[in-house]
């Protein structure tokens, strides 16, 4: 269930995520660009109903080709998400990682005074290696036979829609995916190394200017039935949608053409640029009716294996080794580890080469100095969320923790409320808590850390947490993310796996109940009081059977917590290299 959760969030936010070029504000430019073609070209005679039937006919929207596209995207999602979209992900920080050392080994020349233009030639640079990989890698579709059958998913539309962008072969995505993370891994060594300061892209959403602006300017279009070029001028520098269209044609003239994405000059320098003349015919789809043969999913993914194989076998076993080859240097060399991931524990110097080298995300943990009974000490939730947050900054690879926040909101002071009322909990004001947190975050993010996750091990402080987070995304740049995981405490199923494992739920408890005395006794067994702990009625300050605790309980609970956290996290990070 929570997979399917999982994959749903992951389907919805192709339409309701920026980075992504189906997002619902590019679908509706594109929608009012084909509406204003339509009047253009009707004049007075123009309808509501005209539009319709020019925007949406079913001849198009409901051919069996545009019945496939709907089907691959849904089933090619889950493919890339659970398999190759995790792999991809590694290639960049992987790259920067190794490229950083070489640069270093090799003695490569660098500026110990920042340049104050370097911002801006990165901000370039990062987009044209972007737009030229995503060109070559398409370049190499067409132009490398072997390639071509797996190219030929996608040119087997024999119409066109906006969901026909994701009708690509998984080969073709990760061979996208792998040439841009390297590139662009390149130019960041590069400009970090010589200029000797941390660079990032200003982005809006994960979308730079450019990018954004492009895709509001009818990308959509560009699969579609719907012609529009950007004129005479424009398209000898942009590709448009029309020119895109063209590039799907099966026209001998029309081969190999238009393959860039945005630019049209890597096009123009590799002499694949095409302008149609006005009113040039297009025919989709592939020659002789091969597109036919790619008529179900299923066909989709498996025929270009069979095609490759009798074409060319050898170069089918060395796409396995390659692939292969390329997954376990990823994640051999994306697992540079420095001496400790709390921050507390490293010099500012092996934080600042960490950041370089990958660790571009940090974990506030909260914990709290509470009464917890007479069987566990105040200090549980800091012992507890010092130990999940170090293994979910493991597992998810290149984090750092920050200092566990040991103070959080447990009542009021005067009169004494709450925790408040037994001896030693320590509170804090809720404004104060959420400064603490604000600041806390905005510093990481002044150094340069992309990504801040606030990860909290106590009920009290869950509210005052949501907050923070809302107040700290107002006063970020784009690019940067604040995410309160309270999936962590909130939705983690511990309450129902103990129920299916026979217990109560009073004798689940909740307060320094069953729960969390079994997770200290898994992290700290000292911070456990056995004599208290044994005594089979409740004292003062707890709730549950917490004599029936043990540490096999414990690893249970805490590694559901671990899991909630890092599920929550995989449904915030996306990936577009369709």
């Amino acid at each position: 269930m929570e997979l399917l959760q999982i994959l749903l969030s992951y389907l919805s936010q192709h339409f309701t995520g920026l980075s992504y070029r189906t997002y619902w504000v590019f679908l509706m430019s594109a929608l009012g660009m084909a509406f204003w073609l339509y009047i253009r070209q009707s004049g007075k005679d123009w309808s509501l109903s005209g539009a319709i039937q020019y925007i949406f006919p079913k001849s198009v929207w409901l051919h069996k080709s545009s019945r496939v596209d709907y089907a691959y995207f849904l089933i090619n999602a889950f493919v890339m998400l659970l398999v190759f979209t995790p792999l991809i992900l590694k290639v960049y920080p992987a790259t920067v990682e190794a490229g950083l050392a070489a640069a270093s080994t090799i003695g490569l020349p660098s500026f110990n005074a920042p340049f104050a233009g370097a911002a801006v030639f990165y901000f370039f640079a990062f987009v044209l290696i972007t737009d030229f990989m995503i060109f070559f890698s398409h370049w190499l579709m067409h132009k490398v036979p072997f390639l071509w059958q797996f190219h030929k998913v996608h040119h087997a539309a024999e119409v066109l829609n906006p969901m026909t962008l994701y009708r690509q072969h998984p080969v073709d995505l990760i061979l996208t995916g792998v040439l841009v993370g390297l590139g662009t891994a390149i130019v960041h060594v590069l400009f970090t190394h010589i200029f000797s300061q941390p660079f990032s892209l200003l982005t809006f959403g994960g979308l730079n200017a450019i990018t954004l602006a492009f895709y509001l300017g009818g990308y959509n279009l560009r699969h579609s039935h719907i012609r529009l070029s950007f004129g005479p001028v424009l398209d000898r520098f942009l590709i448009s949608p029309e020119q895109h269209q063209l590039h799907h044609s099966c026209v001998e003239a029309h081969f190999d053409k238009n393959m860039g994405l945005i630019f049209a000059v890597w096009d123009r320098l590799f002499r694949t640029h095409y302008i149609p003349a006005k009113a040039e015919e297009i025919v989709l789809g592939l020659p002789d009716g091969e597109a036919k043969e790619f008529s179900s999913v299923y066909a989709c993914y498996m025929l270009p294996f069979r095609k490759a194989a009798k074409s060319n076998k050898l170069a089918l076993t060395a796409l396995a080794i390659c692939g292969m080859g390329i997954s376990s240097t990823a994640f051999a060399v994306g697992r540079y580890v420095p001496p400790s991931l709390h921050l507390e524990e490293l010099t500012w110097t092996e934080v600042q080469k960490a950041e370089a080298e990958g660790y571009r995300s940090v974990i506030i943990p909260t914990g709290g100095t509470e009464q917890g009974g007479a069987h566990v000490v105040l200090g549980k939730h800091n012992q507890i969320i010092r130990y999940t947050a170090e293994a979910i900054a493991k597992r998810h690879g290149n984090t750092l923790v920050a200092p566990v926040m040991a103070y959080v909101p447990e009542g009021g002071i005067s009169p004494q409320t709450g925790h408040m009322r037994y001896s030693g909990t320590l509170t804090v004001r809720e404004d104060v808590f959420q400064m603490i947190l604000e600041d806390t975050a905005l510093s990481l993010f002044s150094h340069g850390f992309d990504t801040v996750y606030i990860l909290g091990d106590s009920g009290d402080s869950v509210a005052a947490q949501d907050k923070a987070e809302a107040a700290i995304s107002a006063k970020l740049r784009s690019g940067q993310k604040i995410i309160h995981l309270d999936e962590y405490y909130l939705a983690n199923g511990q309450f129902d796996h103990l129920l299916a494992e026979g217990y109560q739920p009073e004798a689940i408890g909740y307060h320094a109940g069953l729960r969390d005395t079994s997770e200290l006794m898994a992290v700290s067994p000292d911070g456990v009081r056995k004599p208290a702990q044994r005594q089979t009625t409740q004292t003062k300050g707890a709730t549950g059977a917490y004599w029936k605790a043990n540490p096999e309980i414990g690893q249970k609970m805490l590694e559901l917590k671990i899991e909630a956290a890092l599920k929550q996290i995989s449904k915030t990070e996306t990936l577009d290299f369709e």
